[in-house]
C-alpha cells in the first residue's frame, strides 16, 4: 500500500483492512512455497530418511493435538468459571476484598493466551493467586484454584509433553530400521507424479501398459452401451404405459 509515494504503509491501516488480510496470505503462500522445496531432499540419500520422519511426526502431532485440544479446552471452561468473578465484580470490589494478582484467566481472551502459552512456558503461578491485603489467600476455593491451576501444568508439560516425545522416538527408530527402503520408496513415490502414465513401466514392460489401457477402453465402451440400452428400454417401458 503507497500512500503519498511514502511505499509500504500497511501499519497505519486496520488489521483488517484488505490489504493486510492479503498481504498476510501472500506472506503465509510465500513461505510454504519455499518449505515445499524441502521435497526435492527426497531424492538424497542421507537426508531422505530424516524428511520421511519429519512427514511421520507430523501425523503424531495431529494426533497429540486432539489430545491436547480437549484438555485445554476442559480446563479452559474449569478455570474461567472459578475466576470470573473477580472480573465481573470489580467494579464492586473495595479494597478490602479478594482479588486476583493478575486477571490475565479471569477473562476469555487473557485465558486463552495464557493457558495456549503455558505449553511453552510453564510456571507463573500468580496467574491463579487470589490476594487479600496483600497476601495470597490459601482459603479453599481460592487454593483450589491455584491447584487446579498447576495439575493443568502437570498435565501439559509433564504427561503430555513427555508422550508426544516417546511417540516421536518410536517413529524414529521405526523409519531407522528400515530407513532405506523407507527411502527408496518415498522416493520413487514422489518421482513418479511427474511421469506419464506410459512412462511408469520400461521397455519391453510396456506392453502391459498399453493392453490395460485397451481393455479399460473396451470396458468402458462396453458398460456406456449397456448402460445407454437400460435406458432406452426404461424410456419405452414409461411411454407405454403413459400412452396405455
Amino acid at each position: 500500500m503507497d500512500v503519498d509515494g511514502y511505499g509500504d504503509n500497511r501499519a497505519i491501516v486496520s488489521g483488517n483492512h484488505v490489504v493486510n488480510v492479503g498481504a498476510t496470505f501472500v506472506s503465509i503462500a510465500a513461505s510454504m512455497s519455499f518449505f515445499s522445496t524441502v521435497r526435492f531432499l527426497l531424492l538424497h540419500r542421507k537426508l531422505g530418511p530424516v524428511v520421511v520422519c519429519i512427514i511421520r511426526v507430523l501425523k503424531d502431532t495431529a494426533i497429540i493435538f486432539v489430545l491436547f485440544f480437549i484438555i485445554y479446552v476442559s480446563f479452559a471452561i474449569g478455570t474461567f468459571s472459578m475466576f470470573k468473578p473477580f472480573t465481573l465484580n470489580h467494579n464492586n470490589i473495595t479494597e478490602d476484598g479478594f482479588k486476583m494478582n493478575k486477571d490475565d484467566l479471569a477473562n476469555v481472551k487473557g485465558l486463552f493466551s495464557a493457558m495456549f502459552w503455558r505449553l511453552f512456558d510453564p510456571g507463573e503461578n500468580d496467574l491463579a493467586s487470589i490476594i487479600k491485603d496483600g497476601e495470597v489467600s490459601m482459603q479453599f476455593s481460592h487454593f483450589v484454584g491455584l491447584a487446579f491451576w498447576a495439575v493443568y501444568q502437570a498435565i501439559l508439560v509433564i504427561l503430555l509433553v513427555n508422550i508426544f516425545i516417546a511417540m516421536m522416538n518410536t517413529t524414529y527408530m521405526n523409519v531407522s530400521q528400515c530407513a532405506d527402503l523407507e527411502w527408496k520408496y518415498s522416493k520413487s513415490y514422489y518421482q513418479v507424479q511427474f511421469l506419464t502414465p506410459r512412462a511408469v513401466l520400461p521397455p519391453p514392460f510396456r506392453l502391459i501398459y498399453y493392453y490395460a489401457k485397451l481393455m479399460y477402453k473396451t470396458k468402458s465402451n462396453e458398460a456406456i452401451k449397456a448402460d445407454r440400452e437400460t435406458k432406452n428400454r426404461e424410456y419405452i417401458i414409461l411411454l407405454h404405459k403413459l400412452v396405455t
